[in-house]
C-alpha cells in the first residue's frame, strides 16, 4: 500500500491489485481500495476530521475461482466485507449515520458472500447457477451519541438464487 497526501488534509491510501495463479488457473484475487478524510475543523461543534461519505476504515474483497477450460466449467466464490462506513453526514449538530453489515456495530462486520457455477456447451451456450447473499446478513444504519448506538434503519435483503442461460456471439 502507498499513502498519498493531497492538499486540504486528505490522505489517500491505495492498495494494488493482487492475483495468485495456481497451475495457470486464477484461484485468488483482491481488489484495490481507497481511504481518505476531510478537514471540517472550521465548525467547533464537530470533530476535526471525518471520513468521506460511503468510506470504510477497511475493505476486504476475496475471490476464489476454479476454471476447467477443457470441460467448460467455472465456479467462483466471492466475498466482500467492509468496516462501519459513513452513510450520511449529520446535520445541525446531529451525529453522523453509519452503516454496517451485521446487527452489532462494535463487532466484525458480516461479509457479503456469493457463489456462481457455470457450464458451457459448445462455443456459444452457457448455463449458470448463482447463490447471492449466502450468509443473509442484516444491514444496520445507526447514530452514536454518548457511547450508545441508536438504529435509524435496518433491513435484510435475503438470500437469492438465480438460474440462467447465456448465448455468446
Amino acid at each position: 500500500s502507498l499513502v498519498f497526501p493531497v492538499p486540504g488534509g486528505i490522505f489517500i491510501i491505495a492498495a494494488f491489485f493482487l492475483s495468485l495463479y495456481f497451475l495457470e488457473k486464477k484461484v485468488l484475487a483482491t481488489r484495490p481500495s481507497c481511504h481518505g478524510q476531510i478537514d471540517i475543523s472550521k465548525n467547533p461543534e464537530l470533530k476535526k476530521y471525518r471520513p468521506f461519505q460511503a468510506q470504510s476504515p477497511f475493505i476486504l474483497n476475496l475471490l476464489f475461482s476454479y476454471s476447467n477450460f477443457e470441460k467448460a466449467i467455472e465456479s467462483t466464490l466471492y466475498m466482500n466485507m467492509f468496516g462501519r462506513r459513513l452513510y450520511a453526514n449529520g446535520f445541525g449538530g446531529a451525529p453522523d449515520i453509519y452503516e454496517i453489515n451485521g446487527a452489532n456495530p462494535n463487532a466484525l462486520p458480516v461479509p457479503d458472500l456469493n457463489f456462481t457455477l457455470s457450464k458451457g456447451f459448445g462455443d456459444h451456450f452457457e448455463v449458470y447457477f448463482r447463490w447471492l447473499n449466502i450468509l443473509d446478513y442484516k444491514t444496520v444504519r445507526n447514530q452514536e451519541f454518548n457511547n450508545q448506538y441508536f438504529i435509524t434503519e435496518s433491513y435484510q435483503r435475503g438470500t437469492r438464487f438465480a438460474l440462467g442461460f447465456n448465448y455468446r456471439l
